[in-house]
């Protein structure tokens, strides 16, 4: 086992779920609510709006701008690398990353959106997130 690549993975995970997914997915019910307003989707269908919006807007928008850069330019420099050499592993590797985590995510998030409660919805990440992180340690050091 390799300790320094299994901590940095832990400080990141434990990181970003715990402070940036806690306020990020705070945020996804009032996007739903708004999308629902909008488009005049009746209230009974409330829950499954709240799921697709909420799945898309974190794969389409906050994966690929936010999760996946800031995932390469913390665990590099955490392993040892320099800012430079994680910026280049992003650009070099930033498509298969991301579309292998939509893969991933892309179904778990729509379940997950749609049928847990908001209030359980990060520990339910957490849990994908386990093994997701090892695909995602896979993938950067391949």
């Amino acid at each position: 086992i390799n300790c320094r690549r299994a901590t940095s993975m832990a400080i990141f995970s434990g990181a970003y779920m715990g402070i940036v997914c806690s306020y990020i997915y705070s945020l996804y019910p009032s996007l739903a609510t708004f999308v629902m307003r909008s488009s005049r989707i009746p209230p009974t269908r409330s829950l499954q709006v709240q799921g697709v919006v909420s799945s898309v807007a974190d794969n389409a928008f906050h994966i690929p701008t936010l999760y996946i850069p800031a995932y390469f330019m913390t665990v590099g420099p955490l392993q040892g690398g320099s800012w430079v050499e994680s910026s280049l592993a992003l650009k070099e590797k930033w498509w298969d990353t991301t579309s292998t985590c939509w893969m991933f995510w892309l179904p778990f998030t729509a379940v997950n959106f749609t049928m847990v409660p908001a209030s359980h919805r990060v520990r339910a990440m957490a849990a994908g997130n386990f093994f997701w992180t090892i695909v995602l340690d896979y993938i950067t050091h391949e």
